[in-house]
């Protein structure tokens, strides 16, 4: 039988079994959500789930919980509208939002505030796929920072770090979500180049970038990616090795 602390679909069934049965007694069923994206950041959707659940029956005031699009408040905040329900069904669910937000609120929280236009990994579309790494490195930067695992940038140069592994885990994810965005934005560069797509400045600066990407070791399939985009590349620098798989420029 597979465990769900192993599982994150399994966990993430899991944690809501609770709020599906307070919701069902009520007389509303809880969606049944398709879980997208990096699994290590399934956990923190289920709270989301139920409060979007509540909103859409009546049950609690939007602008309670999403004063702004980017900021989501805590359920100590929220105004319900729900004292025509079973009191103990009522207070069986609070217990399970209070819980889920002493537990995640606070990542919650400082992520929604960047994240909230972003849907990560659905779209090839350069621009907003820089646009989505920029919105995950700022949130990571500043849990990193709150959290103490990275110093203050003023007077807070001391700032002791924390073990807490739920930031640890929700930071590891954000990275692998990077790197994933980062390879994809590779493969659209070398896909414009091949097609000659770019300018003769634009095609510099990619190569460029390239070349620094592999430089730095954080290209580390680029061999095989160039031997998908523009045929296997002589044993030479990485430069050369680019332009001439490339067809040459009218």
């Amino acid at each position: 039988m597979s465990d769900p602390a192993a599982d994150p679909a399994l966990a993430f069934t899991a944690a809501t079994i609770k709020p599906r049965r307070a919701l069902a007694k009520m007389g509303i069923r809880l969606p049944v959500l398709r879980l997208r994206g990096n699994p290590l950041l399934w956990k923190y959707l289920p709270l989301g789930l139920v409060a979007q659940t509540l909103i859409e029956h009546g049950l609690v005031d939007r602008k309670s919980v999403f004063p702004s699009p980017d900021v989501i408040r805590g359920p100590g905040f929220w105004l319900f509208q729900w004292q025509d329900r079973p009191r103990n069904v009522r207070a069986a669910l609070y217990e399970w939002l209070n819980g889920e937000w002493n537990r995640y609120g606070w990542i919650i929280a400082d992520s929604r505030r960047y994240l909230t236009q972003w849907e990560l990994e659905q779209s090839a579309v350069a621009p907003e796929w820089v646009a989505s790494a920029t919105a995950l490195l700022r949130v990571r930067n500043t849990l990193a920072m709150n959290a103490g695992l990275v110093p203050w940038p003023t007077l807070h140069d001391g700032f002791p770090k924390t073990a807490n592994h739920e930031i640890v885990d929700f930071i590891h994810a954000v990275d692998q979500s990077l790197d994933r965005i980062q390879d994809t934005l590779r493969h659209i560069l070398l896909d414009r180049l091949v097609r000659n797509e770019c300018t003769d400045d634009e095609r510099v600066e990619a190569v460029q970038l390239l070349q620094r990407d592999y430089d730095d070791g954080r290209w580390p399939r680029a061999v095989a990616d160039l031997n998908e985009a523009c045929g296997a590349p002589e044993p030479a620098l990485l430069v050369d090795a680019i332009l001439r798989s490339l067809p040459a420029q009218p």
